[in-house]
């Protein structure tokens, strides 16, 4: 069984149920044994040009200041910090450790950096402060590639990681005053003529040595353009000199010299870029068998790029190059291999976290394209990886994903799952009134299902929940005066106090069990309804621990209830307050019915303003279909007591005119709050005039009135039926005159008429033909 700690926790992953948390004794040593690894030597060779950035880099380290690499993709930035890392190591004597860090939440951050520096004797988590100390006294200096986010993002980082030097690289600059931000240029000319002979592997003839001059200044000297056309050249496709004259078309003619299978290795690898993957793995996603040849090609050719046995793409690259290539990928076949894959794999193998990875990012492009189904089986898959691997924000965002997916797609199952985890990680981190409500939702879930071991887990956990509460309410030892020996007896006061406190914690467990009671029934198919009942309201504190819920062999329903004698009393609860969205009219710009017309996006807030934690069930929209969700961060999601979420709704429209929708937002409770949305599409109408004549076209209405080429945007209806008249110019010389000579484009006609009607729905381009005509 897999296991990983976290202060006096201890996490055991059980394989389709989830995970089941022990609380170790107070003799256990929550902090476990570290020992640092010997520092890593990466090969130094085959840098070209840069080695004056490696110097500002190691000096920056030295000092321990942050320092910056930016500059567009293809630069070479993810081989330059290889180098660095490697540097720091050989003359700084100090451990480096080179991470992609794109998105991930400082947290996570940090405990994969610990993870890289130190052995610890058992799988733990740690906190966050404990690893930036950690970092500090190894004195580690953390070289982080594709780091996303704006400035505030970096700064989080920064924050993190206090009294640390930091190497970043990114494609625009995000330190500001943090630190000292280098933008990297592209390659000398000697050093981009190095990298030329290098990938062309033959020398070059006295022709190609003078071409090579202007291809170089041609591409900026930026080092993937200069590799690729070495490549083009090598392999007889294309000249120096060719090149030279279309810099811009490099990337697309490399393209246009892979066969089938080097495409769809290449499709892949876009799709999951930023992950690095062997060649086992690549032959079962792509089914083509051997891809050695292939991969070895592709590497040669600068589309992809080889870590140690591993190969893939930087992000920076992945969208331009799956956008060229898309017909030759399958999200879903892939989706299929990494679930089977990680499905028959150890979670808490090293080999698993890397394909995680790849899942990750399947998962992410699957969410944008709706695609729940698989989206669900593989969050069920990916994240016990990253729970073992102790990338718990990571984790925390993925259940939120998965929650809502698995409520669109209606896999209680999944739902059960996705409540149980998220339960066990509130509880890892103290949030327990989370953690109780989750896990209460777990249980009745699979209790109606009949999952008995996975109830029984999830109930295991919730009796952690109920019993670190009940902890927090007993009174620790009176601690005695210093001018008396022994602890004096709790007066009235001292008593009056444990009593408040124990029944505000008794009543924050009944919220709980409340909120479950009232807002789970939308969590699931009517059909997997439990009959949750409630206990009696109480004045009094009940003589036992509120009990954990049970089930009975009779298979009875969840009931939880109470003991003690007390009387009851009927209590008015506290009227729970309505989610506020913001802002409530969302008006969009007016929107160009075509498309190719950029896509307008606003962003809706959806603030709770309760006291208690809210469990989203996601927003929806009615009215016009010109409205979509494009991106919904609420659905799943717990809001604590004033946190917000967002939901970008986008604006594209297929008829003109005025467009009214509504979004919806609703918790698990049944509260809603709605946006009224509003926006108009338009088309344009253009006329153009040519030919060696003058006249003018015009509308009878005047809408159009045109002395010379002109356009105009339509945005009501009504005047989508127009009539043009084209009327030469009344003008004249002694030796000619002014002649209609017909139409084109949407007026087109044999006819040469001096009236065109036209119903216009989408973009119109009408041309007039006025000639001179000789008397």
């Amino acid at each position: 069984m897999n296991s990983i700690w976290f202060r006096d926790l201890r996490i055991d992953h059980m394989t389709g149920v989830g995970g089941r948390a022990e609380r170790l004794g107070s003799h256990f040593d929550t902090i476990p044994r570290l020992t640092l690894t010997p520092p890593s030597l990466m090969p130094t060779s085959g840098l070209e040009g840069r080695q004056r950035y490696v110097d500002q880099a190691v000096n920056a380290a030295a000092a321990d200041l942050p320092i910056e690499f930016t500059g567009p993709c293809g630069q070479g930035r993810s081989t330059l910090l290889r180098h660095v890392a490697a540097a720091v190591t050989t003359r700084l004597r100090r451990p480096a450790v080179c991470l992609l860090a794109g998105d991930d939440h400082p947290a996570d951050l940090l405990q994969r950096l610990v993870d890289e520096v130190y052995v610890m004797d058992r799988r733990a988590k740690l906190p966050p402060e404990t690893c930036a100390d950690l970092l500090r006294r190894a004195g580690v200096v953390s070289v982080l590639d594709e780091l996303a986010g704006d400035t505030a993002r970096v700064g989080e980082v920064l924050s993190a990681l206090p009294g640390c030097a930091v190497v970043i690289a990114s494609d625009r600059p995000r330190l500001q005053r943090r630190g000292r931000s280098v933008v990297l240029p592209g390659l000398g000319e000697a050093a981009a003529s190095t990298v030329i002979r290098r990938d062309l592997a033959r020398p070059l003839s006295i022709y190609e040595a003078a071409a090579i001059h202007r291809l170089i200044a041609a591409v900026h000297g930026r080092p993937l353009s200069l590799r690729q056309a070495a490549a083009l050249v090598r392999v007889h496709e294309h000249s120096f000199a060719a090149l030279a004259d279309r810099p811009h078309d490099i990337h697309s003619l490399s393209l246009g010299g892979l066969s089938h299978a080097q495409r769809q290795i290449l499709a892949y690898a876009a799709l999951l870029a930023g992950v690095f993957l062997p060649g086992d793995l690549i032959s079962a996603i792509t089914g083509l068998g051997d891809v050695a040849g292939a991969l070895a090609e592709l590497r040669r050719r600068g589309h992809i790029e080889q870590h140690e046995d591993r190969f893939g793409l930087p992000v920076c690259r992945g969208e331009r190059n799956l956008a060229s290539v898309a017909d030759y990928v399958s999200a879903g076949n892939a989706a299929r291999v990494i679930g089977d894959w990680l499905t028959a794999a150890d979670p808490a193998s090293d080999a698993a976290l890397p394909v995680a990875a790849a899942g990750l990012s399947l998962i992410k492009f699957g969410a944008k394209q709706l695609e729940w189904d698989y989206v669900v089986r593989l969050i069920r898959v990916v994240e016990p990886v990253l729970a073992l691997a102790g990338r718990w924000e990571a984790c925390r965002q993925l259940l939120e994903l998965g929650m809502r997916g698995a409520q669109a797609v209606g896999d209680s199952a999944a739902q059960a799952f996705f409540a149980h985890e998220q339960g066990t990680l509130a509880l890892c981190q103290a949030r327990t009134s989370e953690a109780g409500t989750l896990l209460t939702e777990a249980v009745r879930i699979r209790e109606a299902l009949g999952d008995v071991p996975g109830a029984n887990v999830s109930r295991h956990n919730l009796s952690l929940v109920a019993a670190s509460g009940a902890a927090a309410a007993e009174p620790g030892p009176a601690q005695p005066e210093p001018s008396q020996p022994e602890p004096s007896k709790p007066g009235p006061s001292h008593r009056g106090r444990w009593v408040r406190r124990a029944v505000s914690l008794i009543a924050a467990i009944l919220g709980v069990i409340v909120l479950s009671a009232i807002g789970i029934n939308m969590f699931h198919d009517d059909s997997v309804n439990t009959g949750l009942r409630l206990p009696p309201a109480t004045d009094s504190l009940p003589d036992t621990p509120l009990p954990v819920p049970e089930t009975a062999n009779t298979g009875s329903p969840l009931t939880p209830e109470t003991s003690g004698t007390a009387p009851t009393t009927t209590t008015r609860p506290t009227a729970a307050r309505p989610l506020t969205v913001a802002p409530r009219n969302v008006s969009f710009r007016d929107a160009h019915v075509s498309p190719n017309a950029p896509i307008i996006r606003r962003l809706v807030s959806i603030t709770n303003l309760n006291d208690a934690a809210a469990i989203m069930a996601g927003g929806g929209i009615d009215g016009s279909d010109a409205y979509s969700i494009d991106r919904d961060d609420c659905g799943g999601r717990i809001l604590r007591a004033n946190q917000r979420c967002e939901i970008a709704v986008t604006f594209r429209p297929s008829s003109i005119g005025l467009h009214v929708g509504k979004l919806t937002v609703a918790d698990l409770s049944g509260r809603t709050a709605s946006a009224e949305l509003t926006g108009t599409g338009f088309v344009l109408f253009g006329v153009a005039i040519e030919g060696s004549g003058r006249g003018t076209v015009s509308s009878g209405d005047d809408f159009i009135a045109c002395p010379g080429s002109c356009e105009a945007r339509i945005t009501d209806p009504a005047r989508n039926q127009i009539t043009l008249t084209a009327t030469p110019s009344p003008e004249e010389t002694e030796d000619s005159y002014n002649n209609f000579a017909g139409w084109r484009g949407a007026c087109s006609s044999e006819e040469r008429k001096a009236t065109c009607e036209l119903t216009v729905a989408h973009d119109v381009i009408v041309i007039a033909t006025f000639n001179s005509v000789i008397k």
